[in-house]
C-alpha cells in the first residue's frame, strides 16, 4: 500500500532540578506535608470534579482495584465521551475520566504538565487497578493520549479515535494494545489506515475499525468494541479469566454483520477484526481461511485497486483545493462545493471520499479563520468566514467566528444576530463564550445574556 501516513514529532523534555539548600537553623518551623483530601464520590452518573469529569460504575467500592480509561477530548469537554460511553463502563465494570483542561492548540510542556496533573488526581482519587490502566483520544486528544501512554507508566493500551500517534518514532521499550477508530468521511481515516500498516509492520497488537460517520467520537454502539478490546486482550494476558460467552456473544455479531455486508472491503475488515480480537481464546482458523481466500477473489483485488486510486486522487485534490481558497472566486467555490456534494448521499467510495475533502477543506478554513481574526486581518478572515460557510453548513463555529469579526468591526447587531445563528446549529460551549475577551463589550447586552442563559448547564 502506498504510504500516506502523516508523521508528528513528539518532543520529551527532561527536567533537570536543581536541589535546594536545607537550612541548617533549628528552629525555623517545618512545611506541613500536603495532602489530599478524598472528595464525596458519586456513583453511577457522570460527574464533574475541577480539571476531571469521571464515570463510576455502581459496583465500584474504595476497597476494590477498578480499571481506568483516561480520556481526552479535543475540545477539553470531558463530560462528552463520558456521556457517549458511561453505558459500556458501567456493564464491564470500568472507571472513565476525562480531562476538562486538555485541548488542542496548547503548547507541549503545558500539556505534559496537565497531563501529569490529571493522572496525579485520579490515582488519589480512586482506587486503581494499576494493571488495568488506558488512554483513549479523539482527533488532537488521541494525540495527547499516545504521549500519555508513553510518559505515564503502567498504561498497557491506547485507543485513537480520528487522529493518530503525536510522535514519528514507535517506543522500542514500551509495546502496548493499540485500537483505532475511523469514521468512513473522516479526513484522518487515510492516515489511520497507514497507521495500522505500520503497526503491522512493527509487531504491534493492534486493529483498524471503521465506522459510519465524519471527524467525531465514535457512536455508543461502535465503542462497544473498544471495551472488548480491552477485556479480550486481557484474558489473553491471564489478567483476567477467559469469558467464553463474551467471547460468542461478540463472534455471533460480527458474522451477522458479515453476512448483511456487500462490500467486500468491508467484509474482509471484518473478519480480520474476528480474528485479531478472538485469536489466542477460540479457534478463528475459520475466519483466516475466509479472509484469506476473499482477498485472492478477483472481486476484492479490483475493489482494493478501485480504492487505491480514488485515495491517491483524493490527496492531490485536497492539496490543489487548498491552494484554491485563497485564490479562487466566491462564486467559483460554489460550483466546486456543489460538484463534491451531488454524490454524498449515494454511499458509493467516491462519494465518501468527497466527503472526506469537504470534511478536511472545513478544518482548513476554520484554520484560516482563527488565524486571521487573531491577527485582525478583517478582509482576510471575512472570506475565509463565508468560505466556511458554504463548505460547511450546518457548523455552529462559522458563525462564532463570524461573530467575532463583526465585534472587531464595532457591529454589534450583527454579531448577536452571528452568535444566536451559532446557537440555533447546536453551539453550547457556555464558559467560552461567556469568557470570550473579544465578547467584553457585550456583557450588558440583553440579548448576549439571553443567549447565554439559553446554552448555560
Amino acid at each position: 500500500m502506498t504510504k500516506l501516513f502523516t508523521s508528528f514529532f513528539l518532543l520529551i523534555l527532561l527536567v533537570a532540578c536543581n536541589q535546594p539548600n536545607i537550612s541548617r537553623e533549628k528552629n525555623i518551623p517545618k512545611k506541613p506535608v500536603e495532602t489530599i483530601t478524598k472528595p464525596v464520590l458519586i456513583k453511577g452518573k457522570v460527574t464533574s470534579a475541577g480539571i476531571f469529569s469521571y464515570y463510576l460504575p455502581n459496583n465500584y467500592s474504595d476497597t476494590g482495584e477498578f480499571p481506568v480509561i483516561f480520556i481526552f477530548d479535543s475540545h477539553g469537554d470531558g463530560n462528552l465521551p463520558l456521556n457517549n460511553y458511561f453505558t459500556w463502563a458501567e456493564q464491564y465494570g470500568f472507571i472513565l475520566v476525562g480531562s476538562n483542561v486538555s485541548k488542542n492548540g496548547l503548547p507541549q510542556n503545558q500539556l505534559e504538565n496537565i497531563i501529569k496533573q490529571f493522572f496525579r488526581k485520579v490515582f488519589a482519587t480512586f482506587s486503581i487497578d494499576k494493571n488495568r490502566i488506558y488512554v483513549m483520544g479523539f482527533s488532537g486528544g488521541a494525540r495527547v493520549s499516545s504521549i500519555a501512554a508513553i510518559e505515564q507508566q503502567d498504561v498497557r493500551g491506547m485507543i485513537l479515535c480520528g487522529g493518530g500517534l503525536a510522535y514519528r518514532n514507535f517506543p522500542q521499550n514500551k509495546k502496548m494494545d493499540i485500537l483505532l477508530f475511523a469514521g468512513y468521511e473522516d479526513f484522518n481515516m487515510v492516515e489511520l489506515m497507514n497507521l495500522d500498516t505500520l503497526l503491522s509492520e512493527n509487531n504491534y497488537r493492534h486493529q483498524l475499525i471503521l465506522f459510519n460517520g465524519h471527524h467525531q467520537w465514535p457512536h455508543t454502539s461502535a465503542m462497544k468494541d473498544g471495551f472488548l478490546w480491552i477485556l479480550f486482550n486481557e484474558m489473553k494476558d491471564s489478567i483476567i479469566p477467559v469469558n467464553k460467552k463474551q467471547i460468542n456473544q461478540f463472534i455471533t455479531v460480527n458474522e451477522q454483520k458479515i453476512k448483511a455486508e456487500k462490500n467486500v472491503f468491508l467484509k474482509y475488515l471484518l473478519l480480520e477484526k474476528i480474528e485479531t480480537f478472538a485469536d489466542g481464546l477460540v479457534n478463528i482458523q475459520k475466519y483466516r481461511n475466509q479472509r484469506h481466500a476473499l482477498s485472492n477473489s478477483a472481486k476484492y483485488q479490483k475493489q482494493l485497486k478501485s480504492f487505491h486510486k480514488i485515495i491517491m486522487l483524493e490527496q492531490q485534490q485536497e492539496q490543489s483545493l487548498v491552494q484554491d481558497m485563497g485564490t479562487q472566486s466566491f462564486e467559483w467555490w460554489k460550483n466546486k462545493v456543489a460538484e463534491l456534494s451531488q454524490d454524498t448521499g449515494s454511499g458509493t467510495m467516491i462519494a465518501k471520499s468527497h466527503m472526506r475533502i469537504l470534511n478536511y477543506l472545513s478544518l482548513v478554513a476554520y484554520m484560516q479563520c482563527d488565524n486571521a481574526l487573531k491577527n485582525h486581518r478583517h478582509n482576510v478572515a471575512g472570506h475565509f468566514i463565508a468560505l466556511y460557510q458554504l463548505i460547511d453548513p450546518e457548523n455552529s463555529d462559522s458563525y462564532y467566528m463570524e461573530a467575532q469579526l463583526d465585534i472587531q468591526e464595532n457591529d454589534m447587531s450583527a454579531a448577536i444576530t452571528a452568535l444566536q445563528k451559532a446557537v440555533d446549529l447546536g453551539f453550547d460551549d457556555f464558559n467560552r463564550m461567556q469568557n470570550e475577551q473579544v465578547f467584553s463589550s457585550l456583557y450588558n447586552n440583553p440579548e448576549f445574556e439571553t443567549l447565554l442563559d439559553k446554552i448555560r448547564k
